[in-house]
Parts: structure tokens; C-alpha cells; sequence
């Protein structure tokens, strides 16, 4: 089965971007990614701990350390047979026992989050990206930690950092290029080592701002190595497409293995991308080798290619946030790009998401698929709360996969961080929901379409105005059956009086998909859970997962 894990990121005028993504309100990938996410498929690797069940990795970039805001830390949640229990947990930040580096500033330890087993001892790794953190008086530039596994979990021991300027590395640090933002995993040279893909998407190219890059560290016996690293970016040797200012190519990633060879491939969303038809955002795909990613048939897909459903229009940030999962279960795996800003039913932000198939030789159109809230069958409609609510309903700002019913086929899940559940009440909007749709032997059908979000019966927790549940999620399976599991964040849920401290629900699998029953509520406030919910602390603002091997 494929692994999941998926972020996302906010796209908003690019006049304003910049300084709404330093903000924490825009994870760039993500991711994951989650863009700007998206995270964040693809990995190989157990668990932290070796036991068989996954782990869960709480990314709370804004959390406060000693004086200092944004700081930010990890708290890492262990899975057993009764599911994710608070007994072992941890919490991690740059001031952690044996950590090479320390709090110095709006660092956002955190803010980057992937698993893998990097040096194949069994146990999964766990990279942190600190995006903002300075190398030297470079400002911004970004680093990366990667904490390694063990029969007791993550520990310090062995702990790297990693930065442009490390020796080795194919690259230099520069202001704003925010490495360690944008975080993905998978064996790409099919040797059992994971390897780490980075997104630079603040990375400049020739003098041209923000064009983006990716970093490639591949894995040994001693975890990610500089020996072989590669950098691609749209001026690589060819690869499709220029770099251009503002492309911002990396800010998603996904990885997996998107043909029927052995080697796990690369998607990298440059999501402001201008097309000549007029599209806005695209998605390259790199495939793998036994010498690891290479030119050779990569492929550049846009709501402008050829069998593509949507119409490209500028603002529509295609690949904004990127994911796979295997919806038709013919072991391949499927391209999903969220388009959070895609135009539905005239409204800018009600937001879509295409899926490409994979096929024995990689990404194809055939039976290209665009879902939205007004798709036939899908249990609502795209709309927003007032003509002055600039996000609306944000459908795809998170995408993701899992196989929550355990028939063999993934699930399809599209976090919907806008969505009003309080009817036209202006004063209460981005309560937010996850959608989920269902795989078969024919790809993804509306049939059993199912809605969750903190007011759906039985989930704990309740929906108020800007908690924005559904920002990121992750799917694995963290104990109580053979099914998927999903993890969703609520980052803006307020607790007691603390505002935006943050929360992650826990929705577990069955044979009938999601259910609301054993479902958890995660915070920093959970008795047992290290740290203190506090004001803007944003806990799951990022999620991974240490768990099964793709």
C-alpha cells in the first residue's frame, strides 16, 4: 500500500504572498503540501520505534521557546494496538539535548515535516525543516534536522543538520530561500534507502526572484548524504519549461511510483507558473532511476495540457499542493493536484482537484478527473459566506489518499479549510471539513461520498469560526486495524482562552471507512501530551507520519 502523507498551502495575490506565508498563514509547499504539502509519499521505513504501529509527527512551528515567538517544536505521539497514546511521547526543538543548533530567532523548527528510513536500520527518520532559520548572518536561507529512529523512538543520537552551505551540497545559502520548507521521501534510486527531496521555492535563478529549486539528498547506511545530491530547477538540462521569476517551483512535492518500475519518481508543483494559454500553475514530473532522478522523460502538466479537465485561467495556482494515492488499485500510483483557487460556480476561491492516472509508463490524461463541491454526487456546493470573504470555500488546499475501508482501493480526501457549516451567518465561516471519495476498480466514484469536520456526530471537539479544520492532514495506520487511519488538523482551533493554539483530530478506519468511534482529539493541552497550548501556537499546522512502507 501507499503511504500518505499530505499538506497543504495557502495561494494568495502574489503581492501579498510573501508576507502572508512568513506569517505562518501560507505554508509554502505545502504541501504539502501540501505544496505547500502537501510532505510526503513514498517513504520507506517502519515506525520511530520499530513496533509496527505509526507514529504521529505534530509540527507546531509557532510555538514560543523561552522568550522567543515562532520558535517552534515537534511533539511526536507513538501509535500501539489501542491506537495513539500519550504514553512515551516526546517534544522536540532546537533547544532539545543534543540538537545541533539552538533557538535564535523566528527559526519555525518545524515547519517542515517528513518521514523515511534513511539509513534502513528498520526504524523510520523523522527530517524537521527550521524554514526561516539563519545560516550565518544569512537571514531566512533555512535549515534542515534529520533525528533518527531506534527501538525507543527518535533520539538525539546521530542527529544531523543540514544547509546550503554544508560541505558536499550542491547549492548555497541565500536570504529568503526558506530550504527545509518543503519536505518529501522515497527510495528514488530503488537501493531500501529513503531519500529526501527538499523544495527551495524561494530559491532565485539567474537574478530571477523566487523561480524555485529542488534539492535531491539520497540515502546510505549513514542516513542522507551529500554524496550524488542533486538540484533541479526548470533550467536543468532538459527539463521542461524556464525558470522564470516567481514560479516558485518546489513550493509542492509528492513522490511515488507513478509507473511499473522500481524506482519511486518525483512531482514538483511550480503553482505560478504562466502558461502561454493563459493557465496558471503546473506540475513537472521526474522520473526515477538506478542512478536516482533523471531528465529522461519528465513531463510538465497544466489545466492546458492535451485531455486535461478544467480550463487554465490565471489566479487558478494549478499544483499549488500535490499528493498520490492508488485510487484504481492497479498498484500504480495517481497524481493529485489541488487547485484551492480554481474558479467554481464564479466563485475565485471554491476550489478543485485533478487527478492523473499513472500507467506502466508514467502520468498520462487518460481518465483525467477534476472534483469539486459541484461535481455530480458530492455532498454540497461551492460557495461562501459573503462577496467580501476572499477565501471561500478553499476546496484541495490539502489533498491526500488512504485506504480507510481496507478494500484495496485508496481513498481520495480534500481538506476544505473554508467551508462555512453555519449557513449564510456571516460571523461564523472557515469552521472547515474534510471530503472523502472513494476509490474502485474504475478510479475515483461520488458513491458513498462522505463530509467530516468537528460537528459531524460522534467526532469530538466542535466547529467554530476559524478553526480551519482540514489545513493538513496524514493518513497511516497508527494501531487499531488494518485500515487507514486519518489525522486532521483544526491549526486555528482555539483553546479555553488561548487563540489559534491548535488541534488534531483522529479519525480511525473500519470495513465500512472512517467512523467517528475511539476518535481522539489531540493538543498540547491532552493530559499526558508534553508542552502548553498557548495563543498562536498553530499545533498541526504540519503532520507526518513514521508508519508502513510504500
Amino acid at each position: 500500500m501507499f503511504r500518505r502523507s499530505f499538506q497543504r498551502v495557502s495561494v494568495l495575490p502574489v503581492v501579498v504572498i510573501l508576507a502572508v506565508w512568513l506569517a505562518g498563514l501560507a505554508p509554502i509547499a505545502v504541501a504539502s503540501p501540501a505544496g505547500l504539502d502537501a510532505e510526503v509519499t513514498g517513504d520507506l521505513g517502519s515506525d520511530f520505534n520499530g513496533d509496527g504501529y505509526a507514529d504521529l509527527a505534530v509540527g507546531v512551528p509557532d510555538e514560543r521557546i523561552g522568550g522567543t515567538y515562532s520558535a517552534g517544536a515537534v511533539n511526536v505521539i507513538y501509535g500501539s494496538d489501542r491506537g495513539l497514546l500519550p504514553a512515551g511521547n516526546q517534544l522536540w526543538t532546537q533547544d532539545s539535548a543534543g540538537i545541533p543548533e539552538e533557538v535564535d530567532g523566528e527559526d519555525m523548527f518545524g515547519r517542515g515535516l517528513a518521514a523515511g528510513d534513511f539509513d534502513g536500520d528498520g526504524y523510520d527518520d523523522l527530517a524537521v525543516g527550521a524554514a526561516l532559520d539563519a545560516v550565518g548572518a544569512v537571514r531566512r536561507a533555512g535549515v534542515l534536522h534529520v533525528i533518527f529512529g531506534s527501538a525507543t523512538g527518535l533520539t538525539a543520537d546521530g542527529t544531523q543538520l543540514w544547509t546550503q552551505d554544508t560541505p558536499g551540497v550542491s547549492d548555497r545559502a541565500e536570504e529568503g530561500d526558506l530550504f527545509g520548507d518543503v519536505l518529501a521521501t522515497g527510495d528514488m534510486d530503488a537501493d531500501g534507502y529513503a531519500d529526501l527531496a527538499m523544495g527551495v521555492a524561494g530559491e532565485d535563478i539567474g537574478g530571477r526572484e523566487n523561480a524555485g529549486a529542488v534539492q535531491v539528498f539520497y540515502g546510505s547506511g549513514g542516513g542522507p548524504t551529500a554524496d550524488g545530491d542533486q538540484r533541479w530547477t526548470q533550467d536543468s538540462d532538459q527539463i521542461a519549461d524556464a525558470a522564470e521569476a516567481w514560479d516558485e517551483f518546489g513550493i509542492a512535492l509528492a513522490i511515488e511510483r507513478f509507473n511499473d518500475d522500481a524506482f519511486a519518481d518525483l512531482a514538483v508543483g511550480a503553482p505560478f507558473e504562466q502558461l502561454p494559454g493563459g493557465a496558471e500553475g503546473a506540475a513537472a514530473v521526474l522520473y526515477g532511476s538506478a542512478a536516482g532522478i533523471t531528465a529522461a522523460g519528465n513531463q510538465l502538466w497544466s489545466q492546458d495540457s492535451a485531455g486535461i479537465q478544467g480550463q487554465g485561467e490565471p489566479g487558478e495556482h494549478f499544483a499549488l499542493v500535490l499528493s498520490s494515492g492508488d485510487f484504481d488499485g492497479d498498484q500504480i500510483a495517481d497524481l493529485v493536484a489541488g487547485v484551492p483557487h480554481d474558479a467554481v460556480a464564479d466563485l475565485p476561491g471554491g476550489g478543485a482537484v485533478n487527478v492523473l492516472y499513472g500507467s506502466s509508463t508514467g502520468i498520462t490524461a487518460k481518465g483525467d478527473q477534476r472534483w469539486s463541491q459541484d461535481s455530480p454526487g458530492i455532498a454540497d456546493i461551492a460557495d461562501c459566506v459573503s462577496s467580501e470573504e476572499s477565501w471561500c470555500d478553499l476546496f484541495g488546499w490539502s489533498v491526500g489518499a488512504g485506504d480507510f475501508d481496507g478494500d484495496g482501493f485508496d481513498e481520495l480526501v480534500i481538506g476544505v479549510p473554508g467551508e462555512d457549516l453555519a449557513g449564510d451567518d456571516p460571523r461564523k465561516h472557515d469552521q472547515g471539513l474534510v471530503q472523502v471519495i472513494h476509490g474502485s476498480p474504475a478510479g475515483l466514484v461520488s458513491t458513498g461520498d462522505r463530509r467530516w469536520s468537528q460537528d459531524s456526530s460522534g467526532v469530538k471537539g466542535a466547529a467554530e469560526v476559524d478553526d480551519r479544520f482540514g489545513w493538513t492532514m496524514v493518513a497511516d495506520r497508527f494501531g487499531t486495524g488494518i485500515e487507514d487511519d486519518l489525522a486532521v488538523s483544526a491549526a486555528w482551533d482555539d483553546i479555553g482562552d488561548e487563540g489559534a493554539a491548535g488541534v488534531v483530530n483522529v479519525l480511525y478506519g473500519s470495513g465500512t471507512g472512517l467512523a467517528s468511534k475511539g476518535n481522539q482529539l489531540w493538543s498540547q493541552d491532552h493530559p499526558g501530551i508534553l508542552g502548553r497550548s498557548e495563543s498562536s501556537d498553530k499545533f498541526g499546522l504540519r503532520l507526518t507520519a513514521g508508519g508502513y512502507p510504500a
